[in-house]
């Protein structure tokens, strides 16, 4: 009987469900059997009680699989979630960096800003100043060649002057005074 449900169950013949318990149509006779009557009231033999509450193998084998599919599909699940999990950790921590990196950008920004701008005022201040100086330093340099062209005239006429008290004194010495003679 158990080969007969495997051969039927290899050969494509379909399962039915009645009251959670399995059987399987194996023949025409049971086929047309089940067709007719009610199973909870017909006669039904040990070996197809049998049947009726314990699945058979074959099925014991598939749904073990199935359950050892499902199980690895779970810990599959978990491990993907686990990395899922990690994934957005990480990101997150990226995005905390990010946004700190550009907090800190930001900062540096506006300080370089400010220093911009004060070093804008500082050299309109040294410009200024530079400015002054160079003016400063342009009368000043006119006031020493004034003074120099001054000197200049000034030793001229000294120099003239020397040579003019000289021919003076030349002529003094040279030329007696009629009532004093002057001796050296």
């Amino acid at each position: 009987m158990i080969q007969e449900e495997r051969k039927a169950q290899e050969s494509g013949n379909a399962m039915l469900l009645k009251s959670h318990k399995f059987k399987t149509i194996s023949s025409d006779r049971y086929s047309s059997q089940l067709d007719n009557e009610d199973v909870s009231d017909s006669f039904v033999a040990f070996s197809q009680r049998t049947l009726m509450t314990h699945p058979p193998t074959i099925y014991e084998e598939l749904i073990q699989k199935y359950e050892g599919d499902i199980r690895n599909h779970i810990r599959i699940e978990q491990q993907m979630k686990l990395h899922s999990d990690s994934v957005i950790n990480k990101l997150e921590d990226k995005e905390k960096e990010y946004d700190r990196m550009i907090a800190n950008l930001k900062e540096h920004e506006r300080r370089f800003k400010k220093e911009a701008s004060h070093f804008k005022i500082e050299a309109k201040i040294f410009k200024e100043e530079n400015e002054a100086l160079k003016k400063a330093l342009e009368k000043k340099i006119e006031k020493i060649l004034n003074v120099e062209r001054d000197l200049k005239e000034a030793n001229k006429n000294i120099s003239v002057l020397e040579k003019e008290v000289l021919k003076a004194q030349h002529t003094i010495n040279h030329e007696p005074t009629p009532n004093k003679v002057f001796h050296h």
